[in-house]
């Protein structure tokens, strides 16, 4: 899966900014985003690969994105907003 972009997204630092980064989820495996630091419109143009499924396990999934906003090590993140995809678009005839 290719991570491309977010726009618009709500602050949530002190500075007007935020530092964010996606959480992806398909069925129970998870991956993350790397952080980027201080921008409500992030660019992350990153690569997440889940590894293990064959493609028509996959169109009977949704994949869940999940955006926060990443407050140091010792705190948790604040959540800045959703999406679940269906995959049923890649089913093959």
């Amino acid at each position: 899966m290719h991570l491309v972009r977010a726009v618009g997204l709500m602050s949530r630092d002190r500075n007007g900014k935020s530092d964010p980064y996606v959480s992806v989820s398909v069925g129970k495996v998870k991956k993350k985003s790397r952080v980027v630091y201080k921008t409500l419109d992030p660019v992350w143009n990153e690569t997440l690969s889940f590894d293990g499924f064959v493609l028509h396990e996959l169109v009977e999934r949704t994949v869940l994105l999940q955006a926060f906003d990443y407050d140091g090590r010792l705190s948790k993140p604040d959540a800045l907003g959703e999406l679940r995809v269906g995959l049923e678009q890649l089913r093959t005839q």
